[in-house]
């Protein structure tokens, strides 16, 4: 896969501040908050901090958030659907993701696995936003998210799914957002 994508492991994250901790369940409504957060990583941002972590109790939930100076900056993010588990997390260099009229994003590709078995895997950008998932295994050496961008901000995305078959996620207009409709693509070697 393209030096890009080299997905990099994720250390052991230092666990959450207690304020950051709260901040993050009361941003639910009640009765859908997670019983406890997980953390498991993040990516600096300037003076902020994205956040990974894993929402736990009756249903885990990857959960991804925007730190800075001890302040959560908007709402947490819910990716993808309701697991058994989060897993271990795993994310791709950061990379720009670009939409027509918007300035470039930081993103990277998020990957949550349980024993070499993909759960997740997500582009995601640093508001944070996602801008596509999917839960199809990877490839073997290869992430199931993939930026199109030949060294120039990513424009679209290529998504393997559950068939094996690749699809094209970028902005679509008529949507208002990023959507496929671009048709199928190759992943980049």
């Amino acid at each position: 896969m393209i030096r890009l994508l080299a997905t990099l492991l994720v250390a052991a994250p230092a666990a959450l501040a207690p304020e950051i901790e709260r901040q993050i369940l009361s941003a639910f409504a009640p009765g859908d908050a997670p019983a406890a957060l997980e953390a498991l990583g993040s990516v600096p941002d300037g003076k902020a901090s994205v956040v990974f972590v894993c929402g736990t109790g009756d249903k885990a939930r990857a959960i991804v958030a925007r730190v800075e100076g001890g302040t959560l900056r908007g709402d947490p993010l819910v990716v993808g659907e309701p697991m058994m588990s989060c897993g271990e997390l795993t994310l791709s260099k950061p990379f720009q993701t670009k939409s027509p009229g918007q300035p470039a994003r930081g993103t990277v590709v998020a990957t949550w696995s349980k024993g070499g078995k993909t759960l997740l895997t997500a582009a995601v950008t640093f508001e944070p936003r996602v801008l596509a998932w999917t839960t199809a295994a990877a490839p073997p050496g290869g992430s199931a998210v993939a930026p199109l961008s030949h060294g120039r901000p990513a424009t679209a995305l290529c998504v393997r799914q559950e068939d094996g078959s690749w699809d094209t996620i970028s902005w679509q207009e008529a949507a208002g957002g990023w959507e496929s409709g671009a048709g199928p693509c190759k992943p980049p070697r």
